[in-house]
């Protein structure tokens, strides 16, 4: 295999690493970068991966996992988990950094452990042919793979140190660690196995913990995706591990921010690997794959089916709405005034039993800026009622649009964000929430909706429940006969009286 190259982003590190790049077959230049990859773990893993990967693309996040397993390495961090999509060289992250440890520390043993055996002695293997490497015996050659002491999942260095990869189907016993690095304890299809996942983690408590050396020294890592919202990584988490999320896409614009240095710095919605993913690429990537699997696989935020089966195909996406119609706007506002809060809105046009989202209005707003957020969305939209959930600031911003000419109303809301959604499961699931496709935010909406109440937001959820209750008491009520039609595929489905019941909540009075 050839010698890596540089990216441009390593090239920027120093004004000395620039006049290395221009010549770097030169013998003082991979001196230099030799003795660079030593010290610095980031440095390592960018030419360890242009070793292990044809066609390496350097990107940010990669710079950001080394600097935590540098700190890891250096005892800033105790336990650590690294939550990353798919396919983004999780793998050959470990092996990199595998590889670094033992070049550091060739007298230790570090254990990794994966969900089957055979991906187990295949990462082994390919770890193996990495550290026999021209590459790797040049940056640290005091670390030799022992010939008489090679197997297919382990093998030790002539210092006594090594490495040995196992599954959660077999068993450690003996063999004590200096670092237990996990890498995807549980298979994709078995992430809704509760029986899979107690037993990851009972062999983790019972297996796993007592294998290392020196509880002062010692370290434990988790790299994965999320699969559930009680997988491992939950666990560890809640036991004080340290956690590096990176969500396929940004959620929010800035760095992150490690150890007082910036990392990564994304806008909302930038991709980690921009090069592979363009956007036909990620809209491809969306509509082949489930909503619940997307949010917990690639942005790391795991959620349970869509609440209460509420899935995308719920929501029709049409090319245009009907000419007669009255149109609404509700609001979900925040409570108190403050840099950072959201305001955001549903433009519904209601036609019939149709009910057609026109627009979709989410920004970050103080007082001010909100009104005129409102007024502009009114002046475009010229709604026959704005709606409001009678609390917080809710009162000035009814106000505000009575002065200007509108119509608005604070409704009272006494029952929970889920029961509300609950109550209008109707017109959802009978597909009487439709979308034009034009709006701008209609996949947060979409993503919003059929991740609550796991997602990382929940405002136009309120607003779309805020719109079909209003309009649920002004209107006329579904017949039995449709009600019935609209959840035949749910169980526990009854009517009580003149209530329609959903296990023990009540959906519709009729």
């Amino acid at each position: 295999m050839t010698e890596p190259s540089l990216s441009p982003r390593f090239s920027q590190h120093s004004p000395k690493r620039n006049k290395v790049m221009e010549n770097p077959s030169n013998e003082t230049s991979r001196r230099y970068l030799d003795d660079k990859a030593r010290e610095d773990m980031r440095v390592f893993i960018e030419l360890a991966l242009g070793w292990i990967i044809p066609d390496f693309q350097y990107e940010a996040y990669i710079g950001l996992i080394g600097a935590y397993f540098q700190a890891q390495f250096e005892g800033r961090i105790g336990g650590l988990i690294i939550n990353t999509p798919p396919r983004h060289a999780k793998s050959r992250l470990t092996i990199a950094a595998v590889g670094y440890f033992l070049g550091i520390n060739p007298d230790k043993k570090v254990v990794v452990i994966s969900h089957s055996q055979r991906l187990a002695d295949a990462l082994s293997r390919s770890n193996k042919k990495f550290m026999e490497s021209d590459f790797y015996r040049r940056i640290f050659p005091g670390t030799i793979i022992d010939p008489s002491k090679s197997a297919a999942s382990e093998f030790e260095t002539t210092r006594g140190g090594g490495r040995l990869g196992i599954s959660f189907e077999t068993s450690i016993t003996g063999f004590g660690a200096d670092w237990i690095l996990v890498d995807d304890p549980m298979s994709a299809h078995k992430r809704s196995s509760v029986a899979t996942r107690e037993g990851v983690l009972e062999s983790f408590n019972e297996m796993v913990t007592t294998r290392i050396n020196d509880w002062g020294t010692g370290k434990f890592t988790l790299i994965a995706h999320r699969l559930h919202s009680n997988d491992l990584s939950a666990t560890l988490e809640r036991r004080g591990f340290e956690v590096l999320s990176l969500p396929f896409e940004a959620e929010e614009d800035g760095p992150v921010i490690f150890e007082g240095k910036a990392y990564l710095d994304r806008k909302k919605g930038e991709v980690l690997q921009p090069k592979r993913f363009p956007p036909h690429v990620v809209a491809r990537l969306k509509s082949q794959i489930p909503n619940s699997v997307f949010a917990a696989q690639y942005q790391q935020r795991p959620v349970e089916s869509g609440f209460l089966g509420i899935e995308r195909s719920h929501f029709p996406i049409v090319d245009a709405v009907p000419t007669k119609g009255n149109v609404y706007i509700a609001w979900d506002t925040a409570s108190t005034e403050g840099r950072g809060s959201y305001t955001a809105g549903l433009v519904i046009k209601r036609c019939g039993n149709t009910h057609y989202v026109i627009d979709v209005i989410r920004q970050q707003a103080g007082y001010e800026r909100a009104v005129d957020l409102m007024i502009g969305a009114h002046h475009r939209h010229a709604p026959i009622q704005h709606i409001f959930e009678k609390a917080g600031l809710a009162q000035a911003y009814h106000g505000a649009l009575i002065g200007n000419g509108a119509t608005s109303i604070l409704l009272p809301v006494s029952k929970s964000k889920e029961e509300r959604l609950e109550s209008q499961l109707f017109p959802i699931t009978n597909r009487q929430v439709q979308i034009l496709r034009s709006v701008t935010l209609r996949d947060e909406f979409l993503e919003e909706v059929t991740t609550f109440p796991y997602g990382s937001s929940d405002d136009l959820v309120d607003a779309l429940t805020l719109y079909l209750g209003y309009v649920d008491d002004t209107g006329q009520p579904p017949s039995v006969e449709k009600v019935i039609m609209g959840f035949n595929t749910r169980k526990g489905l009854r009517k009580e009286g003149n209530t329609v019941m959903y296990g023990r909540r009540k959906l519709f009075r009729l």
